[in-house]
C-alpha cells in the first residue's frame, strides 16, 4: 500500500511591483554590495550600478530584503556569466554568496524568512565571499563588509 505525503504549504509570495519605491532605495544604496565600487568611479569609468533581485521570476519583488545593488560587471557574475577583470577570471557570485553580502550590507533589510517566500523554497546556505571580492571591497570602501 502506497502512503501519499502531503505536500508542504508554501505560502503565496505576493510580490510587489513598484518602480518608483525600487528607484528610491537605489539612490539610497550608491555602491556595489560586492566590490564596493562606488557610482561617482563607476561613472567616471563608463560603467554604472544596477539593482539585482535575489529572488527572480515569480518572487521578483520590489521590496528591500530582494533588493542587491551591483555594478554592471558583478551583475553578470550574479546571473552566472564567466567575467574575466585584470586578467583574471572572476568566481561567480552564486546565490549563497549574494545572500552573504546582503546581509552584511544592509542588515536592516535583512529578511530570510520573506526571500524564502520570494524564493518559492528554502534559500541556498549562506557561502563564503570569495578573497577577491573582499580584497576589492576594502581597497573601494576602506573597510570589510559592512553598512556604508
Amino acid at each position: 500500500m502506497s502512503m501519499i505525503v502531503p505536500r508542504p504549504i508554501v505560502p503565496k509570495a505576493h510580490p510587489i511591483r513598484d518602480e518608483s519605491a525600487r528607484r528610491a532605495w537605489a539612490a539610497q544604496h550608491d555602491y556595489c554590495f560586492a566590490c564596493g565600487a562606488s557610482l561617482d568611479y563607476l561613472q567616471a569609468i563608463g560603467s554604472w550600478l544596477e539593482t539585482h533581485h535575489l529572488a527572480r521570476g515569480v518572487g521578483r519583488s520590489d521590496e528591500p530584503c530582494n533588493l542587491f545593488r551591483s555594478c554592471m560587471r558583478d551583475h553578470k557574475l550574479c546571473h552566472g556569466e564567466q567575467v574575466v577583470a585584470y586578467g583574471v577570471r572572476l568566481p561567480l557570485l552564486t546565490l549563497g554568496m549574494q545572500l552573504t553580502i546582503k546581509q552584511l550590507a544592509t542588515p536592516d533589510e535583512w529578511n530570510p524568512e520573506r526571500l524564502a517566500v520570494l524564493y518559492g523554497q528554502c534559500l541556498p546556505s549562506l557561502a563564503p565571499v570569495p578573497e577577491w571580492f573582499q580584497m576589492e571591497f576594502l581597497r573601494n570602501r576602506g573597510n570589510r563588509y559592512c553598512k556604508a
